[in-house]
């Protein structure tokens, strides 16, 4: 599966009302990123989003080739109301092929397509 991550972001605070229009506290934009290079999550500029493995910056963000390229961020706790905004754009699916997952062996939160089909899983 090759997919474009042109930006995350982590909603970690509260939303006053359900139609309230998000205050995120972590921002990644990989849109115009340079490969090779971190990028700094864009509101308190503390963590960044490292590549591993090759992924490719471009206009439309960055370009994970499906084998084993991924984006690896900095160590952050989360928890309360939490929500994660991506947008993805699939080449091809692979089976269960992850947007993102955070978290250690046991305690995960992830995204990912189901088996090989373009179902999403969380």
């Amino acid at each position: 599966m090759k997919f474009h991550v042109s930006s995350l972001l982590l909603v970690l605070a509260g939303l006053t009302t359900i139609h309230a229009a998000p205050n995120p506290s972590k921002v990644f934009d990989f849109r115009g990123c340079t490969t090779g290079s971190p990028v700094t999550e864009s509101v308190h500029e503390t963590l960044l989003a490292s590549p591993i493995n090759g992924p490719t910056c471009g206009a439309d963000g960055l370009s994970l080739d499906g084998n084993d390229d991924y984006a690896d961020i900095d160590d952050f706790e989360f928890g309360g109301t939490t929500s994660f905004e991506v947008y993805v754009k699939y080449d091809s699916f692979n089976n269960y092929s992850k947007v993102f997952k955070f978290g250690g062996s046991s305690d995960n939160v992830a995204l990912e397509n189901l088996a090989a089909t373009s179902t999403i899983s969380w």
